[in-house]
């Protein structure tokens, strides 16, 4: 899972039909733990590419590597930043605790 929305952890943190702070905090650190591959991969990639970079032939590769490896790790972030937001919306009563169906 690349890109996680607003309305996405809103849904997962619904879907629970709880109030309870630790079912919530749980499912949180469930979506937060998804996101532990993206931070590791690209933090290798970020390593390997800025290793095969020191070579002007590896630089060939190594540079495209290094600037998708950053994307993925921005990526990783922006995500958690979404997660935290929507968990915190979510918990103060922002978002609406009805199940739609």
């Amino acid at each position: 899972m690349l890109t996680v929305t607003h309305d996405f952890v809103i849904g997962q943190l619904k879907a629970l039909a709880s109030q309870d702070p630790q079912v919530l905090e749980s499912r949180r650190q469930q979506l937060i733990q998804q996101q532990q591959p993206l931070k590791l991969g690209s933090l290798a990639f970020l390593v390997i590419g800025a290793i095969m970079t020191i070579s002007v032939i590896g630089a060939f590769v190594g540079l495209p590597m290094l600037a998708i490896a950053g994307w993925v790790q921005w990526k990783a972030r922006a995500n958690l930043k979404v997660i935290d937001g929507a968990y915190r919306e979510f918990t103060s009563g922002g978002a609406s605790l009805v199940v739609p169906g």
